[in-house]
């Protein structure tokens, strides 16, 4: 992966004022970094010198609720049973991982699923261990990792009920995907009538989709690259597998959808644009249009009182359609009507072309910024706590798997992109009679 080249205008200027106030910005050192591919497809990345007593070892593969269409509980199942119950050892999995103050956690999502092993440093050559005892046999899950898995999604099921937020957003899923097709990865409403599925099911989806062909592996800790791969090699380049292709996303019908929830602890407004196709340069181009609305939403929302914060955001990190979503978290109930219609003209801004070129170009930087910090080069994560290593591990993975496929292309159309087609991409996409609407809102404020 190598770091987008920025434009002229958007590093001069703040060098420039650098050197006029008689200070120039330090510059964090690089990364130790090393990458190789494997034979049977995969990648692994090794991070070095991010901190001396944390580590960790993740690993994503393109198994999400997406390929799991006959029944989405496969692939949410699949991650939480993928470690099995038993250690290398012969110990139990959860001793094992206990005794070391290591922990595991698994997310899954539309398009991928991901596994990660995090804790003390010098536990690592065992996690590493772990992990390729179970890429070596993907399938080899029994009846207990099985039941393990469902415990565990059953739990998450009762901790997720009580938060309104995820409620909203299954409504709101439902509303745009309906009940066939969940449409936005693992389903964290418990499905009416959901049951588990069968061990052979269950195996035969490890099988197919937990290929070695097919993972990004990254390490990160207080390791030296080069003597790491050196000592993993002969391991990594012996485990079995072949390339996956990546789930396609098919595409929602949205019409007018509006979705309420009462909660009295909090307010929050939703407003969710189906984006249409998803190539390279709609996704540049809506994800500069979520920008320069970040800028109106500070100045123009927030700004005003009508919300406490928010946010526009488009994931442009894969082909495929996805939706521009804005978020307002604190909103004012008593001035509901009034944000409706902030909203609505600041749409009708965006597809008029009322922005400056200066707002576009100010998005555009933000997004290369992102764009760097994904790729992992260059720039270590904030801080050495366990949070900061964990988001900047997961950016990694999602650039790894998803973004560099179309990285070359989506970064031409950014570069050269500008404000007529910014314009263009606003009027397809910021239409409220095809979004998605959600409130979280006092019982008493709902009409």
């Amino acid at each position: 992966m190598t770091a987008p080249s920025r434009p002229r205008h958007l590093v001069t200027l703040p060098l420039f004022l650098a050197l006029l106030l008689g200070f120039v910005p330090s510059v964090r050192a690089a990364l130790q970094w090393d990458e190789e591919g494997l034979p049977s497809g995969g990648t692994v990345m090794v991070a070095g010198g991010i901190s001396p007593t944390l580590a960790t070892l993740r690993m994503i593969v393109p198994a999400g609720t997406a390929d799991s269409a006959d029944d989405p509980l496969l692939a949410p199942l699949a991650c939480r049973a993928f470690l099995g119950t038993t250690a290398p050892d012969g110990t139990p999995l959860a001793a094992y991982l206990a005794q070391r103050g290591w922990t595991a956690e698994s997310f899954c999502e539309l398009e991928g699923a991901e596994l990660a092993l995090s804790g003390p440093a010098d536990g690592l050559d065992a996690m590493m261990d772990l992990l390729l005892a179970r890429l070596e046999a993907p399938e080899d899950l029994d009846a207990a990792a099985l039941d393990a898995a469902w415990r565990a999604l059953e739990a998450d099921w009762g901790r997720w009920a009580g938060v309104s937020e995820i409620a909203l957003r299954a409504a709101m899923a439902r509303a745009a995907y309906g009940d066939a097709d969940y449409g936005v990865g693992e389903q964290r409403v418990r499905p009416e009538g959901a049951g588990k599925p069968s061990l052979d099911a269950l195996r035969a989806f490890v099988g197919r989709r937990y290929q070695a062909g097919a993972a990004m592996l990254l390490v990160a800790g207080d390791v030296e690259p080069g003597a790491f791969l050196d000592r993993w090699r002969a391991r990594l380049q012996a485990l079995p597998g072949r390339l996956l292709p990546l789930p396609e996303r098919g595409e929602a019908t949205r019409v007018a959808q509006e979705v309420k929830r009462a909660d009295a602890r909090q307010t929050l407004f939703i407003a969710q644009f189906p984006g249409p196709r998803g190539d390279a340069l709609d996704a540049a181009a809506f994800a500069v249009a979520a920008g320069v609305l970040n800028k109106f939403i500070d100045t123009d929302v927030r700004a005003a009182g009508l919300c406490r914060s928010g946010s526009a955001w488009y994931d442009f990190t894969s082909p495929g359609p996805r939706p521009l979503e804005i978020t307002l978290r604190g909103v004012d109930v008593a001035r509901l009507p009034a944000l409706r219609q902030r909203i609505a003209r600041l749409c009708e801004r965006m597809r008029d072309g009322e922005f400056s070129e200066y707002a576009m170009l100010s998005a555009k930087d933000v997004l290369f910024e992102r764009i760097d910090a994904a790729a992992g080069k260059g720039k270590p994560p904030r801080g050495d706590d366990a949070q900061s290593l964990s988001l900047w591990s997961r950016e990694v993975l999602r650039e790894a798997l998803y973004f560099r496929r179309w990285r070359a292309e989506f970064l031409r159309h950014l570069q050269a992109l500008g404000k007529e087609q910014v314009r263009e991409a606003a009027r397809s996409l910021l239409q409220l009679d095809h979004a998605t609407l959600g409130l979280l809102l006092p019982p008493e404020s709902l009409d």
